[in-house]
């Protein structure tokens, strides 16, 4: 029992320490408001461009509220500083590692310079991150107002709340719960009338929302299943050997007092996975402004109509070495035409993809297409999906 109580005591302090380590860094200039572009990525994450030693090149960084700092292989070393030891990390996949911890010596994002700042170095190497240099996550992102428009692709960063323009819309606002050593912000959920959990606030989500088995343990009433065969998503920790499916509900709640229904939508369930979040498929709907000071989310609705169903063909690629069929949905179209996951050697829309530079540029428009042709070169089988 003794040892027990040890090992634990042990794990806590190392537990804390490690967030304390990654919350280091120093404001040296900020303005009111900072206002900077961003676009998405080929994986669908936001991406702002970060100036990392004043010479004026800019590196692209995913902004996720639901992760730590982050530096990528691909950083430059000669900017990178001192150690400052090893932390423990948990991916969406569950994955546990020991990731190492140094500072970078400056940061700007916009007009706010940022000194002597803490990241995790990140050794997984996965498609279409060979432009990414890292993420800029809670550690960062929570001395600061966020205010995201997803509409114009534009970020406004704030010292305070009161230095964005005021809103004439109708405003939701949703109180929220911090995690005061790891900073994640959580969001109350309903997902029956009487079933109350609370998920993370995650823009490094692309899709609408994740759940856990536990949750769905719960559930009273049965809700329409459809698995995802194959290959399922990929977090940092590479890939998951989780079986994921998708979940219809005809409505959830979000905010302690239910302020925000969300009618319609498919949620994913990794049966591995304890994460929780909502993504960037719902907020994308809404003007976001993320203010961990006050610990309150406020949404401005922006598109006329919100639909949070699963859409397009129930396809997803990958690439290792040669295209093939990473995944695909059960009862989609793709399913249904009789593709499978693990298939090869075929073209799309008439293209052969051979490079992962090219598997990366049609990753970045494949969900705009409204057509799709796969056509197998050896059985020149060719299958047809149509939105």
């Amino acid at each position: 029992m003794g040892v027990l109580v040890v090992c634990l005591t042990v794990f806590v302090f190392f537990f804390i320490n490690h967030y304390k380590k990654l919350d280091q860094l120093t404001i040296k200039r900020t303005s009111e408001v900072n206002s900077i572009p961003f676009r998405y990525s080929s994986s669908g994450h936001i991406l702002i461009d970060l100036n990392i030693d004043n010479s004026g090149k800019t590196y692209p960084f995913i902004l996720d509220t639901g992760a730590s700092n982050y530096l990528f292989h691909n950083f430059p070393t000669k900017n990178i500083g001192k150690s400052i030891g090893k932390g423990i990390s948990k991916d969406t996949n569950g994955k546990i590692s020991f990731p190492k911890i140094y500072t970078i010596p400056f940061l700007k994002i916009g007009d706010t310079e940022l000194e002597d700042i803490a990241f995790s170095i990140s050794t997984t190497k996965f498609n279409c991150s060979e432009e990414i240099y890292g993420i800029i996550g809670k550690n960062i992102m929570r001395h600061f107002v966020w205010q995201i428009d997803f509409q114009n692709k534009i970020i406004h960063i704030a010292k305070d709340i009161k230095y964005l323009s005021k809103n004439k819309e109708k405003e939701i606002k949703i109180k929220l719960q911090e995690n005061k050593f790891s900073h994640h912000l959580y969001i109350p959920l309903y997902i029956e009338s009487n079933l109350k959990t609370k998920i993370i606030l995650d823009t490094g989500l692309g899709g609408n929302m994740s759940l856990s088995p536990k949750e769905i343990d719960k559930l009273t009433s049965t809700k329409e299943k459809r698995n995802i065969l194959g290959e399922g998503s990929r977090g940092l920790g590479g890939k998951s050997d989780s079986k994921q499916y998708l979940l219809h509900f005809n409505s959830l709640f979000l905010g302690k007092n239910k302020e925000l229904p969300i009618s319609d939508i498919s949620v994913k369930v990794s049966e591995k996975s304890s994460f929780k979040a909502i993504g960037v498929g719902v907020l994308k709907n809404f003007l976001v402004t993320i203010d961990w000071t006050n610990k309150m989310l406020t949404l401005v609705q922006k598109t006329k109509t919100m639909n949070f169903a699963e859409t397009g063909f129930g396809i997803r690629f990958g690439f290792e070495q040669e295209l093939y069929i990473r995944s695909i949905i059960e009862g989609s179209k793709a399913h249904s035409i009789g593709l499978k996951p693990y298939m090869k050697e075929f073209l799309i829309n008439g293209k052969s993809i051979e490079t992962v530079e090219q598997f990366c540029s049609f990753n970045a428009i494949k969900d705009t297409l409204n057509n799709m042709e796969i056509k197998f070169t050896k059985s020149e089988k060719v299958y047809y999906l149509n939105k």
